[in-house]
């Protein structure tokens, strides 16, 4: 029985206590048929309540559901001005219906930081009278606090101040430079900062801090900036229509939808009980009418004709992808509600050069169907050269193809593998294996004909690497024949700003590191090494990786070499979806998938679809193959799959449809038995149920004692559904890899998906 399975019989009503006996399953009982509301008469209903201005009342009689009674609610609005309190409708006394009940507008919104872009508002607003009711409107300016300022908020307030951080307070001390004092954006408060601030450090680094200091003006004064400088002053307060003339300063016109609300230039002084106000006219345009629309821009607003400055010339010819797109030359018309060209479809046509042919322009700029020079076709997604291919001669020793191009050896032309180059005068033969490879179909195969050094390397480097990081170089080797003392060597060059070379990896006095720091010979099968930089130093603005084949003897040394990649250290990110990061499918069956990635510490990271509905999700893991022995799916579902091969790991993710449980568990070959290794509460691994996505990692480097060079090269993966019960078998069509096999019981080894460590690493940065 599976491990959760024991916590649902705690809630199970009964136990069968046939399982102490060994028995295979329980009798089924007949139970008796309850009805919940029997005996339920519903005739206490909630009181009335109020929900904001809407009274909630309640029928006098519900009707039973499942034990709970369900009452028939009634929601009465109350008229407007009235607002409902003790179930009842009363008069609203803050109920809002002019401008005269809420001027003076002078509750401007808090100055805000919109990146590093200060906003401020007016102290003073304009009353605007709405459909809902009238509103203070407020002005407000921008200001790009530009490099050498930071728009921070603090205590409620915000501001441009100087920067002033670095790694360390020795690098920014004194602290001298504070904010300039200012006035609060209600304008009744003087913020002030010391001339000398404190620098404070964290992991961050070190930023030197001002406290500022709010001084409230009082009563009868406000905050005013008088010959630039911020101070206190004596507030002015208009007592008739004699101080407040003429009135001449109208609200901002503004957008009520489609409708542009514009005020008179000049408007009117009333007296009121709160004082004088100038009450401007208004004014509407309906803007769709005469084929405009209405744009709110810099504190005002206008209808707009959105075509007024835009042509709508014919569409230029083009390649997307190997598709060429080709157009008739016919002018576009612009929508006046976007602003955008619109185009007849019938206008456009598509010519597919694929696969044999690739979509290129020409001098003229005129896209072509051309063919190839190196090589028919891109490689598949599943490439390690991360779908990247060279097309025409030009681009062979042309930067512009990239860093990282052909990296599994799959693309060759007559002068060689593109993207690579030997050595200067080099007596080292490079040629094109296609019998022997690690990842897609080929591989290199150089030859040695002299005692000397002779490189293989990347014909373009990675330009700019980051400063501090530690890149790790990773390639596959096969040494098919040598005399003892041959040897081979990877290494990774970096250049400085005055063109230094560096060699990274010293090793017993050499710029360079061994492969696993022997001698080798006379033969050696597929091995991957690595070499990982110390971290990189700034001045380093070139990273080229290259591979040296030493021969003593005057026996040729023969070496195949494939996959290889230059990678960051990377974490998974689990959640309930997927890893952040490019896409790690690596089989799919319709809607469904699985997906694999393994980075530079040896940690795993697999995915599938999330348990369906009354279906559990298995996503099995082979490390190193599948034996021939069949074991036991876990959990007691029905069925078998393939056992771990000789040295290698079985292991499998699993999720529970109930309760969204999941755990990763281990074949235990000696045990014949599965057992715990984790569970999602444990390491974060799991997600929801129903359609969703179920991943989770597993650190094979320290399940295995290995480091994660030396792991096996091959991982095979599969998923399936089972039922929910225990006994239940492989749901149909819930399989991936699918099968076309009668029964869906078993998951045999040759019904995996099968990849090479190569193809699946993460954080690769070409």
């Amino acid at each position: 029985m599976k491990r959760h399975s024991l916590l649902r019989s705690l809630f199970a009503p009964f136990v069968c206590l046939g399982m102490a006996l060994n028995l295979t399953g329980c009798p089924e009982e007949e139970e008796p048929v309850f009805d919940p509301c029997d005996g339920i008469v519903c005739e206490n209903p909630p009181g009335a309540s109020c929900d904001g201005s809407v009274i909630v009342t309640y029928s006098e009689t519900g009707t039973c559901h499942d034990g709970l009674c369900e009452y028939a609610m009634t929601r009465t609005p109350c008229p407007a001005g009235q607002t409902c309190e003790n179930a009842q409708c009363v008069p609203d006394e803050h109920h809002i219906e002019t401008c005269a009940d809420i001027e003076p507008c002078v509750d401007p919104p808090a100055d805000y930081c919109d990146g590093n872009v200060l906003v401020t508002y007016e102290s003073e607003g304009t009353c605007q009278e709405m459909i809902d009711g009238p509103i203070c409107v407020y002005a407000s300016e921008e200001e790009d606090c530009g490099e050498a300022q930071a728009c921070e908020e603090s205590q409620g307030f915000a501001s441009c101040v100087p920067i002033q951080v670095g790694e360390t307070c020795a690098d920014i001390e004194p602290c001298d430079s504070p904010p300039e004092n200012r006035c609060d954006p209600e304008g009744g408060a003087l913020i002030t900062y010391p001339e000398q601030g404190v620098c404070e450090e964290d992991e961050d680094g070190a930023e030197c801090i001002y406290e500022p200091d709010i001084h409230d003006c009082g009563e009868g004064y406000v905050c005013e900036v008088v010959d630039g400088t911020p101070s206190c002053v004596e507030e002015t307060i208009a007592e008739s229509c004699d101080d407040l003339e003429p009135c001449d300063s109208p609200p901002a016109s503004y957008c009520d939808e489609d409708v542009l609300v514009t005020y008179e230039a000049t408007g009117t002084c009333e007296e009121t009980e709160d004082g004088p106000i100038c009450v401007y006219q208004s004014g509407e345009v309906e803007c769709l009418a005469i084929e405009r629309v209405c744009i709110e821009e810099e504190g005002d607003a206008s209808c707009v004709d959105l075509c007024a400055e835009v042509s709508c010339p014919p569409r230029d010819d083009h390649c997307d992808g190997d598709v060429m797109v080709t157009y008739s030359g016919d002018d576009g018309t612009c929508d006046w509600q976007t602003g955008e060209c619109l185009y007849s479809e019938e206008d456009e046509t598509l010519e597919n050069c694929g696969p044999s042919m690739v979509c290129e322009l020409d001098e003229s700029g005129s896209p072509q169907c051309l063919t190839p020079i190196c090589g028919l076709a891109p490689p598949p997604a599943s490439s390690i050269d991360d779908g990247g291919y060279c097309a025409f001669d030009a681009c062979q020793q042309d930067p512009a193809c990239e860093f990282g191009y052909n990296f599994d050896f799959d693309h060759w032309v007559d002068e060689g593998a593109p993207g690579f180059y030997l050595s200067p005068d080099s007596d080292v033969e490079l040629s094109e294996a296609t019998d022997t490879f690690v990842s897609g179909a080929h591989s290199a195969r150089l030859e040695s004909t002299a005692t000397a050094n002779r490189d293989l390397r990347a014909a373009v480097s990675l330009k700019s690497p980051n400063a501090g990081a530690e890149y790790t170089f990773h390639l596959w080797f096969k040494l098919e024949e040598a005399a003892a003392g041959d040897w081979v060597r990877a290494m990774l060059w970096l250049r400085d700003e005055d063109g230094s070379l560096h060699r990274e990896g010293e090793t017993s006095g050499n710029y360079w590191s061994l492969l696993g720091d022997q001698i080798f010979g006379p033969a050696q099968d597929w091995t991957e090494t690595t070499l990982t930089t110390p971290a990189v130093e700034a001045d380093r603005v070139d990273l080229r990786p290259l591979l040296r084949v030493q021969g003593v003897s005057a026996a040729p040394t023969i070496v195949h070499t494939d996959a290889w990649a230059l990678t960051l250290p990377y974490d998974f990110t689990i959640d309930e979806n997927t890893r952040d990061g490019e896409d790690t499918t690596v089989a799919s069956a319709g809607d469904l998938f699985i997906g694999a990635a393994l980075n530079n510490s040896g940690v795993l990271y697999v995915s599938t679809n999330g348990a369906g509905a009354l279906q559990d999700r298995f996503l099995y893991v082979w490390i190193g193959g599948e034996g021939e022995e069949m074991v036991d799916a876990p959990w007691a579902k029905l069925g078998a799959v393939a056992g771990p091969a000789g040295g290698g790991e079985l292991l499998a993710l699993l999720q529970d449809e109930g309760s969204a449980y999941c755990e990763w568990v281990r074949y235990d070959s000696a045990a014949a038995e599965w057992e715990l290794l984790s569970t999602g509460a444990d390491d974060g691994t799991c997600t929801n149920v129903h359609g969703n996505v179920l991943s989770g990692v597993v650190d094979l480097s320290t399940l295995r004692g290995e480091a994660p060079s030396m792991l096996p090269s091959w991982i095979s993966v599969a998923a399936a559904g089972y039922g929910r019960q225990d006994g239940e078998a492989i749901q149909p069509q819930s399989r991936v890899p699918s099968t076309e096999s009668e029964g869906y019981g078993d998951i045999a080894g040759d019904e995996t998906q099968r990849v090479h460590r190569a193809s699946v690493l993460a954080g690769k940065v070409y």
